[in-house]
């Protein structure tokens, strides 16, 4: 008796998109004995597949995985969808989850899932060239018209994730690209970076040796006095390693 919980970034997209998908097997002889509402399938074991839209991602924290009876979570169109939806889907003891989605922005769970915690997933990336349904002419023409750099074609086209931060001097994706593959260590001046912060952030104290950067203490101190203290014995720590500060 298997579940299913789906969700996406809309309603309508679960309903005009996934399930009126699924609906077309109504007549498959193998699921006559199914029935098929609007936004759930239910099997005449007891087991469905049933869609919450995202204002109800709430109600998902009841299904758990039982003997028989395994669960999955299945989120669509995953870069849209909030953080907090996927706080509480997080909640159920699932035996499987899958989450898809076309790529956007470098930010948010999903964007987390493909890097940061891509050891924890399975992660399967597909290019418009390997879809048979996408023609070739379209990809070439979106290439000309938008240029194959630009993160409208990059996102829709090679499934990359692009930032488009412009108070950033130094884009994510950027950042991503170097700590996934970092450059061989040249060696250089010797440098010590501070960035302050009494307002809740952290200050973070660095160091950087040829083109190799080190974060050396990150911490968080509203007290103006305290945060230089502290300031105070890492520098001296950095000078008795032998570490101008």
């Amino acid at each position: 008796m298997g579940r299913v919980i789906v969700t996406s970034a809309s309603w309508s997209q679960l309903k005009k998109q996934f399930f009126d998908t699924i609906r077309l097997q109504a007549r498959h002889p193998l699921f006559r004995s199914h029935v098929f509402n609007e936004a759930e399938v239910r099997t005449p074991e007891g087991g469905f597949v049933i869609g919450l839209s995202v204002d109800e991602a709430g109600k998902a924290e009841g299904y758990h995985e039982r003997p028989g009876s395994p669960v999955m979570i299945l989120a669509d169109e995953a870069k849209s969808i909030a953080d907090d939806v996927f706080t509480s889907l997080a909640r159920c003891t699932a035996t499987w989850r899958v989450y898809a989605s076309s790529a956007g922005p470098a930010c948010g769970t999903f964007y987390s899932c493909l890097t940061t915690f891509r050891n924890f997933w399975a992660c399967v990336l597909v290019k418009s060239s390997e879809c048979p349904h996408i023609p070739l002419t379209s990809i070439e023409i979106d290439k000309q018209m938008w240029g194959e750099h630009s993160p409208q074609f990059r996102q829709k086209h090679l499934a990359e994730f692009t930032a488009e931060d412009e108070e950033s001097f130094i884009a994510m994706e950027t950042v991503r690209a170097c700590m996934d593959n970092p450059p061989p260590w040249r060696a250089g001046r010797l440098s010590t970076f501070i960035d302050w912060s009494t307002g809740g952030d952290e200050t973070v104290i660095a160091t950087a040796s040829g083109n190799r950067l080190e974060i050396v203490a990150a911490f968080r101190e509203r007290d103006a006095v305290q945060c230089v203290r502290k300031l105070l014995c890492v520098f001296m720590y950095l000078r008795n390693k032998g570490q101008s500060a």
